[in-house]
């Protein structure tokens, strides 16, 4: 749970999920559907036996428990420059390479659902992709963007 450099992305960093920061965005279900069903992109299998993991649902809920103890008592700490929360403009194209295609990769099978798709595109309003981004989506890999985003970057 202590993060660091991905094995899968060469330059990118893996929060760490044993932070308080971390386990404040995320709810016991979405703790749960990462473990299941892993994070191929930043090269987590899935653990869960229902996709061809070692772990059963009980064995799972066990573990998110565990997770779920270190956000009185977190195990790691963020170095304090790392806590400072720093505002950057980025472009609308930086945002989604840098935030959103870890799940949403263009045209490729991922754990959300590919944006640029037509039928995506003609069934989802741009509202609803906005609350999508602000709120997340509770049992799901989707988490909360509305305290890591600024409202101008959601909008991008």
């Amino acid at each position: 749970g202590e993060g660091g450099q991905n094995p899968s992305r060469a330059g990118d960093i893996i929060p760490p999920i044993s932070s308080s920061e971390y386990l404040s965005t995320r709810d016991n279900s979405t703790l749960y559907n990462i473990i299941a069903q892993g994070q191929p992109t930043i090269g987590m299998s899935p653990i869960g036996s229902e996709y061809g993991g070692p772990l059963s649902e009980d064995q799972i809920n066990a573990v998110v428990a565990y997770i779920r103890s270190w956000e009185t008592n977190p195990p790691v700490e963020l170095p304090p420059e790392v806590q400072q929360i720093q505002t950057i403009e980025l472009s609308g194209q930086q945002v989604y390479d840098q935030v959103c295609s870890q799940c949403h990769q263009i045209g490729q099978d991922a754990l959300g659902p590919d944006l640029s798709n037509p039928d995506f595109q003609a069934s989802t309003s741009d509202e609803q992709i906005l609350d999508s981004i602000k709120n997340g989506h509770p049992s799901t890999a989707m988490i909360a963007f509305s305290g890591l985003l600024t409202e101008s970057q959601q909008r991008r």
